[in-house]
Formats: structure tokens, C-alpha cells, sequence
């Protein structure tokens, strides 16, 4: 994988402000000491027929927006945010050429008139896994299979997932959500013949080394 692709997440704090960890990167090949919080995407290309044509693991960029969410959930801020509106639970696949980076928003990374059909091309979770059985300190969306030619056009470039709120559990976009994108995951240039599947997988983690 492209090391420039790899946009990973560490920091040191102590009890809930470890989460406050992703907004720091982490260079190829660190290895981090102490509470540790990062996000990635497992992405499977595969053809009509089930075959595996690409897979890759990226590591997630909290943006900005996001970032800012984190804060003013942890702390007493003047704009706290605690009600569901803010909760994440929705991966959308975009064809957005902006480059990834920390201050991409949700109206900056909107796909393309045209790249989503009827069915969608975002996932919404009712209900976010949890994993129960480590301190629940990790979160999964996923897997979820995104279809050419059913939730989004074939032959269109998809070039990021995005994972943020939406408040009314329907298909929509980041953009009419809740308006803003806790993260976004680069997927290159992918380009997709009718009833290719991408499958995707989000991880989020907020696990100590001791855990």
C-alpha cells in the first residue's frame, strides 16, 4: 500500500480524552505506547461473478468537522452535542475529486449528480456493532456490499468512503444528514462494471495496548 494512503491515528491521554488521539498521524511503522484510538476500511472489489479483483486496508482521516465533534462530546463545551443527530452510523461511497485531507466537509466530498441510483449509495446502520467483550472499545460497520448499476452507476469512479451521522436512518448522503463527516477513507480511483461489488468494513477502535 502507498505509505501517503496510510493516515493513521495515535496519541497518549488518559481515560475518554485517548479518543482525542485521532487527531494526530501516525508515520509508516510507528509504534505507539499507551491508549491508542485509529479507524480504518477493509475494501473488496469483486467482479459479477464473486471474484476478488482488489482488496486493500486504509486507515481513516478524521477531518476536522469530526474532530471538533469529538471535543464537544468529551468536554463541557458551548456547543455540546450528545443528542442522536450526532451519532454516526452511516458509510457513503463518493466520487468526489477533492483530495482527501482534514479539512474536506460534507458538502466538499458530495457525489456527483448522477453517481447514486435509487437504492443508494450509502449504508445506514440502525445499529452500530460493539464489541462486548473488550470494554466495548471497538466499533464495526460492516460488511456492507455496494453494487454497481443498483446502488450507485456503473462505470463511475469512486474515490472515498465517508462514515458520519444520520439522524433519520434512511439513505441519504453525509451532506443531508447531519451535514458534516467525521471521516473519510481514500480509495484511489476505483472504477466499477455493472454489478461489480465493492465490499466495505469500518473499524473503529479505541483500545490501550493493554487491552
Amino acid at each position: 500500500m502507498n505509505p501517503a494512503a496510510k493516515m493513521g491515528i495515535y496519541g497518549a491521554s488518559v481515560g475518554l480524552a485517548a479518543v482525542l488521539a485521532l487527531t494526530l498521524a501516525v508515520p509508516a511503522g510507528h509504534s505507539s505506547h499507551g491508549p491508542v484510538a485509529y479507524g480504518m476500511a477493509e475494501a473488496i472489489h469483486m467482479d459479477a461473478g464473486g471474484s476478488v479483483l482488489m482488496s486493500q486496508t486504509v486507515h481513516n482521516l478524521v477531518v476536522d468537522q469530526g474532530e471538533e465533534q469529538l471535543i464537544d462530546r468529551l468536554f463541557k463545551t458551548a456547543e455540546t452535542r450528545i443528542e442522536a443527530i450526532h451519532r454516526i452510523n452511516i458509510l457513503c461511497l463518493t466520487d468526489s475529486t477533492v483530495p482527501v485531507t482534514d479539512s474536506v466537509t460534507a458538502a466538499s466530498m458530495d457525489p456527483a449528480t448522477g453517481f447514486a441510483l435509487r437504492n443508494g449509495a450509502c449504508a445506514v446502520f440502525g445499529e452500530v456493532e460493539d464489541d462486548e467483550t473488550d470494554d466495548r472499545s471497538l466499533a464495526v460497520m460492516g460488511p456492507v456490499n455496494f453494487t454497481a448499476g443498483s446502488n450507485f452507476n456503473e462505470n463511475r469512479t469512486v474515490t472515498a468512503l465517508l462514515v458520519c451521522p444520520n439522524p433519520d436512518d434512511d439513505e441519504g448522503s453525509c451532506r443531508f444528514s447531519a451535514n458534516y463527516i467525521f471521516a473519510a477513507v481514500p480509495l484511489g480511483n476505483l472504477t466499477f462494471s455493472e454489478n461489480d461489488t465493492l465490499q466495505v468494513t469500518y473499524t473503529f477502535d479505541v483500545s490501550s495496548d493493554n487491552n
